[in-house]
């Protein structure tokens, strides 16, 4: 029965999460506009559920893209089928997953219901990043408000060690970000080309350092290797992918590197063993 109540809770939070990610960068285009001196048609501010071109809204049972792409209707503008399912199967099988691991463990069974919690605003932040490149402020601050909650109901880690994980990493990704301005700066010195994006962004600091708030010291350091492991990895499918859709890369596009620390971040919260396996083995490092 857990584990159904599970798939249900996780596939009705992954529809949340899929309307989080249309709205919320949706609203912030809105108020781009709207505060812009060169608009001169006054733009509409996007609805949080989606509506038929009357204005009537859409029955909630098609608020899902699963259902949604199932009965093949024209919901979504754009459809974005591929995410809107992946988002809500893949929520589904990992409450469920999480659930089945960690309910009858000793040490953390009474941790499930914190870590079902943070996997939303991680996909949500992954999500938003990999469409829109850009961090929301609103999806920082929810999770920060779930780790404030945990460790007032039932805290995994003493709070000096989640404050000191959140500083550690911060000062290294802050350390990659400077390093990313320096080389912008000396790419622009050399061949007199401007690059308009750092190659790895503020927003991408803002979320490892929410990582560190999340996992505390124990277990950063397997993150952070995990989401330069897989950042390269992703870097590498992404040009090759750019060159075969359009014949060519250009050199120092700027690349979503949000995925990749959520993604980080959720293995060694949800597969800490892993986690130091493949540190262990990829980089010859035992945090232990």
């Amino acid at each position: 029965m857990a584990l159904i109540i599970a798939c249900v809770l996780g596939l009705l939070l992954g529809v949340v999460v899929n309307l989080l990610a249309d709205f919320l960068p949706a609203r912030r285009h809105y108020e781009i506009a709207r505060s812009s001196p060169f608009t001169t048609v006054k733009p509409t501010l996007p609805g949080f559920f989606p509506h038929r071109a009357d204005g009537s809204r859409w029955s909630p049972v098609y608020w899902s893209g699963l259902i949604t792409a199932l009965h093949h209707q024209p919901v979504y503008d754009p459809p974005r089928t591929f995410r809107r399912v992946l988002v809500e199967v893949g929520m589904s099988v990992s409450f469920a997953l999480i659930v089945a691991a960690y309910q009858n463990d000793p040490a953390m069974g009474s941790h499930v219901p914190f870590l079902l919690l943070y996997l939303p605003p991680l996909v949500l932040i992954a999500v938003i990043d990999l469409e829109h490149r850009f961090v929301m402020i609103e999806t920082l601050l929810a999770t920060v408000l779930i780790v404030i909650a945990e460790q007032v109901i039932n805290p995994r880690y003493p709070l000096w060690l989640i404050l000191q994980g959140a500083e550690y990493a911060f000062i290294a990704t802050v350390g990659i970000y400077l390093l990313g301005i320096v080389f912008g700066g000396l790419i622009q010195l050399i061949s007199g080309r401007r690059i308009g994006r750092t190659i790895f962004g503020f927003g991408d600091v803002e979320i490892a350092t929410l990582g560190g708030l999340i996992l505390g010291t124990s277990l950063l350091i397997p993150a952070l290797f995990i989401m330069i492991f897989s950042g390269g990895i992703g870097s590498l499918l992404f040009i090759l992918l750019r060159k075969r859709r359009r014949g060519k890369y250009r050199r120092f596009s700027a690349i979503p590197y949000g995925p990749f620390i959520c993604l980080g971040v959720a293995v060694a919260l949800y597969l800490p063993n892993i986690a130091v396996i493949v540190t262990v083995l990829v980089f010859g490092y035992n945090p232990f």
